[in-house]
C-alpha cells in the first residue's frame, strides 16, 4: 500500500511535525509512506515540490497582501484566505498513491487543486490539524458555530462579514459531492465539530490521535540533564513557551497571571521558558527565577529541556492536539492546563496532571501545586508515559491508522 501525506512544509511548524511523525511511523510498521511538500528539505521519503522557489516569491507577495487585508478587515486571529492554487495531479507520487492524506495545506493548496485531487477517486482524507478546512477562513472559531450552517456575519471579520459566507459556500460546494473524501483529526473535540460542519455533512470522520517515538521521547536522569543545561538542582521546575504573546489562542494573559501568583506564593519553583518570548511581559521578581532559552531548533536538546522539567504549563484557549503534551509526557513529565480542545483527551484530572476550566487561574495555580508538592509524583511520572505510550506511540500506528487504512480495501 502506499500512502502520501501533503503538507505545505515538511519541517516548520506543528502541523509539519505531526504529518513527518504519521509518515514515519507508518515507514516503520512496513507502509510505503511518502511526504510532498512545497517548501522544505527532501530526504528518502520527503519530496519537495519543483515549483518551491517559484511559490516562496509568491508567497512574500501574498503576506504583505494577507497581512495588510487583515489589518482592515479581520480582527485579531490566524486568518487564510483562499490564495494558493498548484495543481499536483501531475505529480507521480500523488498519481502513484493509495490513499492520500492531507494536512495544513494553506498557500500550497486551494480548494479547486483539492476538488482535482478528489477526482483521481482515490480515498483522500484531510486530517485537520486546526478549523480552517470547515470555516470560511479563520482557525479557530471559538464559540462561533457559523461553520455548521453558512459563516454569515462572521464575528471575527470588522466588515465585509458575507465575505466568509463565499468561501465556505465554495468548499460546501466544490467538496461536499465527491463520497471519498473522509474527515480526520487527532481530538475527539474537532471529530465533532467537523461531523457538525457544513463542509463534511454525510462523510465519514476518523479519529487518529497524533503519534510520538517514545524510543526517542523518554524519559532520562533529572540531575544529570540539569548539570548538562546549567539548571538548579534543588528547585522545581515549571516547563512553558510564552511564544505569541498577541496571539489570542495562546493565553499568555493566564500565564502570566499564573506565573506572578506562583512566584510570590512559593521560593522553591523556577520556570524554563522555552521559544521567542519578550521577558518584559513579566516582572522582575519572576523575571528573577526564569531561563530563557529562546528558540530551540533540536529535538534532542528539547527533550534534554523537558527531561529537565518536573510539569509542563499549557495555557492555550485554543488547540487540537498539542505535540508540546504528548512531548512533555513521553518523557514522564505531568501537565497542567485548561480544558481546552484535544487538550482534555491528554490530560487525566489527578491521573498524569491537572485539568481546569479556561481562564480559571486559581485552578492552574493549585493543580501545580498538587503536582508539585501533594500527589504521587513517580506515579503521575508513569501514569504521563503509560498515556503516550498506550495512545500515541509509533509501535500503535497501525491500530491508530487502521480507520482509514480499510478505506482502500
Amino acid at each position: 500500500m502506499r500512502v502520501l501525506h501533503i503538507n505545505t512544509n515538511s519541517c516548520t511548524g506543528g502541523a509539519a511535525i505531526a504529518a513527518k511523525r504519521h509518515c514515519e511511523a507508518m515507514r516503520h510498521a512496513g507502509i510505503d509512506a511518502k511526504m510532498l511538500c512545497l517548501y522544505g528539505k527532501p530526504n528518502e521519503y520527503t519530496l519537495i515540490d519543483s515549483r518551491s522557489a517559484e511559490a516562496y516569491k509568491s508567497k512574500l507577495c501574498f503576506a504583505r497582501i494577507r497581512h495588510y487585508w487583515n489589518r482592515l478587515f479581520v480582527k485579531k486571529t490566524a486568518w487564510h484566505w483562499l490564495d494558493a492554487d498548484y495543481d499536483v495531479t501531475n505529480i507521480k507520487e500523488v498519481q502513484e498513491a493509495d490513499i492520500i492524506y492531507l494536512h495544513w495545506v494553506n498557500e500550497y493548496l486551494s480548494v479547486n487543486s483539492i476538488k482535482s485531487i478528489l477526482g483521481l477517486g482515490k480515498p483522500v482524507v484531510w486530517y485537520m490539524h486546526d478549523m480552517w478546512p470547515i470555516t470560511g477562513g479563520c482557525h479557530h472559531s471559538f464559540d462561533c458555530k457559523g461553520y455548521t450552517n453558512d459563516c454569515s456575519h462572521c464575528p471575527q471579520m470588522k466588515i465585509f462579514r458575507n465575505k466568509t459566507a463565499c468561501v465556505l459556500k465554495k468548499k460546501i460546494e466544490s467538496l461536499t459531492p465527491f463520497s471519498n473524501l473522509y474527515g480526520a483529526a487527532p481530538s475527539n473535540w474537532l471529530c465533532e465539530l467537523i461531523s457538525e460542519s457544513s463542509v463534511f455533512n454525510g462523510h465519514k470522520v476518523l479519529h487518529i490521535p497524533n503519534v510520538i517515538d517514545t524510543e526517542v521521547y523518554r524519559p532520562a536522569d533529572k540531575v544529570a540533564v540539569r548539570n548538562e543545561l546549567a539548571l538548579p538542582i534543588d528547585k522545581k521546575l515549571i516547563i512553558f513557551s510564552a511564544m505569541g504573546v498577541d496571539n489570542p489562542f495562546k493565553g499568555v494573559k493566564y500565564l502570566v497571571d499564573t506565573v506572578e501568583r506562583l512566584c510570590r506564593e512559593n521560593k522553591d519553583i523556577e520556570y524554563l521558558v522555552v521559544g521567542k518570548c519578550d521577558p518584559n511581559i513579566f516582572s522582575d521578581v519572576a523575571r528573577a527565577k526564569m531561563h530563557f532559552t529562546g528558540y530551540i531548533d533540536s529535538q534532542e536538546k528539547m527533550i534534554r529541556y523537558y527531561n529537565a522539567s518536573d510539569v509542563l504549563l499549557t495555557t492555550s484557549l485554543a488547540d487540537n492536539f498539542p505535540n508540546v503534551v504528548i512531548e512533555a509526557m513521553a518523557c514522564g513529565v505531568p501537565a497542567v492546563g485548561f480544558k481546552t480542545g484535544g487538550i482534555v483527551d491528554q490530560i487525566h484530572h489527578k491521573e498524569n496532571g491537572w485539568i481546569v476550566p479556561q481562564k480559571d487561574v486559581d485552578g492552574l495555580v493549585e493543580g501545580i501545586k498538587w503536582v508539585l508538592f501533594k500527589a504521587n509524583y513517580p506515579k503521575l511520572q508513569q501514569a504521563s508515559r503509560q498515556y503516550v505510550e498506550e495512545c500515541c506511540s509509533y509501535h500503535n500506528v497501525l491500530s491508530i491508522h487502521q480507520p482509514a487504512l480499510d478505506l482502500f480495501t
